[in-house]
Parts: structure tokens; C-alpha cells; sequence
């Protein structure tokens, strides 16, 4: 989805939770750069229907909309401040905070660069992040299915979930054969991928 309009803001955040969840920032800006970070919510939201469709990026505009207006700001529990550049980087924070954001530019990049749940994509550019492509060596249209590769690749990593074990006992037919209480009851556990 692409926020647009703050109708569209005040629809996300009334329907979406603040919980642990990642997002992802791309830097430096793309020819496109509402194209693009809307480009891999889809991929994303496409990928694994366990998203249920909440991968969002928002338009520039908005945002700067946003960070303008203090009753919005106030909905995201931003304090005023009074330079509008920190305001805005208040709000890429507040928002990507969230979960399930995709924002693409310099000032998400620099509000987010502490922060530990949000997945860092570089465009051919040597600083710190998740992940370096080169728009050059990557087709336009791969740039949102590599970057969703690399965020669930990383996303993996942050957050391992065991996988759901499978009792070969039951499944392969396997029964105790211990003939007196002194022998274990013997049970085989297996990851299932």
C-alpha cells in the first residue's frame, strides 16, 4: 500500500499496532522514490500472507506534511521541536517505529541509523548498512525482490523462530519397545523445514 494522503496515515495508524516489527529505509533517493519503496511493500506483502497485507511506504510529501502540522505529529507522541529537519526526522523515527514501513531517502536513513529493527539498504553507496546494491548491476525491476530477499534473509537473523518439531514416533509407526521401567521411552525429535 502507498500512504498518500493523511487520510491514508490516519487509516495505518488506526489500524496498525505498535509491536515489534521491522522496516526498511532506503538511501540515497531512487529515480522514483514512492515507486520503488512502494515496489518492495508489495513484494513483501505478496511473499507471505503471515503480513497480512501491512507492508506501507508512505509518499515524501506526506511525510514532510506530517512533520508539518502538530496535531499529526501529536498522534505519532512527538513532542514539538523547533526545527522542522528534526521534526521530520522525529516522524520517519515515530512511523518506522511502527513496523512494517518502507521509507526510501536521506532523512529516514539518518533518523533510523541506531535504530535495531530497521533493515538498512545502500544504493551504491559505501556506509554502513543491511545491504549494498548497485542500481547500475540490478535491473529496476529485480531492485524490489532483492531487497525483499535481503530483508527476510535479515529478518531470519534477528529474529529465529524455532521451526515446529515433528514426533517420528508417531509418524513412522516407532513404539517403545523398552520391555521394564528402567529403560527410557525413547522419542526422536526432528526440525521440520
Amino acid at each position: 500500500m502507498l500512504a498518500r494522503s493523511l487520510n491514508d496515515f490516519h487509516q495505518w495508524l488506526f489500524f496498525s499496532s505498535p509491536e515489534v516489527a521491522r522496516s526498511i529505509v532506503i538511501e540515497p533517493v531512487h529515480r522514483d522514490p514512492e515507486v520503488l519503496a512502494w515496489a518492495v511493500a508489495c513484494e513483501l506483502n505478496e511473499r507471505n500472507p503471515a503480513y497480512e497485507g501491512r507492508w506501507i511506504s508512505f509518499l515524501p510529501d506526506l511525510l514532510e506534511q506530517i512533520a508539518a502540522d502538530p496535531c499529526q505529529r501529536h498522534l505519532l507522541a512527538i513532542p514539538n521541536r523547533q526545527h522542522p529537519r528534526s521534526e521530520l526526522a522525529a516522524v520517519c523515527t515515530a512511523i518506522l517505529r511502527r513496523g512494517y514501513v518502507v521509507l526510501q531517502g536521506t532523512v529516514p536513513a539518518t533518523a533510523s541509523a541506531s535504530e535495531s529493527d530497521v533493515f538498512q539498504v545502500a544504493m551504491g553507496d559505501e556506509r554502513h548498512a543491511d545491504l549494498y546494491l548497485s542500481a547500475s548491476a540490478v535491473p529496476n525491476s529485480l531492485l524490489p525482490a532483492r531487497i525483499a530477499d535481503g530483508f527476510i534473509d535479515w529478518d531470519r537473523t534477528k529474529n529465529p523462530t524455532p521451526a515446529p518439531s515433528v514426533d517420528v514416533t508417531s509418524r513412522f509407526g516407532i513404539r517403545n519397545i523398552s520391555q521394564s521401567n528402567r529403560q527410557p521411552d525413547w522419542r526422536f525429535r526432528f526440525s521440520a523445514e
